[in-house]
């Protein structure tokens, strides 16, 4: 993972923080290694167990987009670290055990991904959106946060 990056995310409702988000770098849209292109696209929620660690609410939560070009199954999601991605975006929160904070921070993984997912999944319902009908928006990271910088390999 010497030549890895991980571009870090905090994702938002109506400007206000709900949690932090890991995500793959950009590499051309390559499924199982590449961030998604920006773009709005439809998604829904699931709850069914897929693998065998989705054992709790928490953990079977996710939103999944749709639409997203020559990709499918990516996803928010319950996660530990930036493994737990094939190009899904894992939420928690970051875990920076050199102290540091901010959007420049340097980290690798998340913690209190239940957590994160619990908060996440309250913002959700707490819309009264039909849960098979929602709308996410992802932008780069340059269209939102003009200073940001990309954070060293892990």
């Amino acid at each position: 993972m010497s030549d890895f990056q991980v571009n870090n995310v905090v994702l938002s409702l109506l400007g206000a923080p709900v949690c932090d988000v890991i995500e793959r770098p950009w590499k051309n849209n390559a499924p199982s290694k590449s961030s998604i292109p920006a773009g709005q696209y439809d998604a829904r929620v699931r709850d069914d167990a897929t693998k065998n660690w989705m054992n709790n609410e928490n953990r079977r939560w996710r939103i999944e987009l749709a639409g997203v070009p020559h990709r499918s199954n990516i996803q928010f999601h319950f996660g530990q670290d930036v493994n737990w991605s094939e190009g899904c975006f894992i939420v928690g929160d970051l875990l920076q055990p050199d102290g540091s904070t901010g959007m420049e921070a340097s980290y690798c993984g998340l913690e209190g991904g239940e957590a994160a997912v619990a908060r996440l999944r309250a913002v959700v319902q707490g819309t009264g959106a039909i849960p098979g009908d929602l709308k996410v928006g992802i932008t780069d990271d340059y269209g939102l946060f003009p200073d940001f910088s990309t954070n060293p390999a892990c």
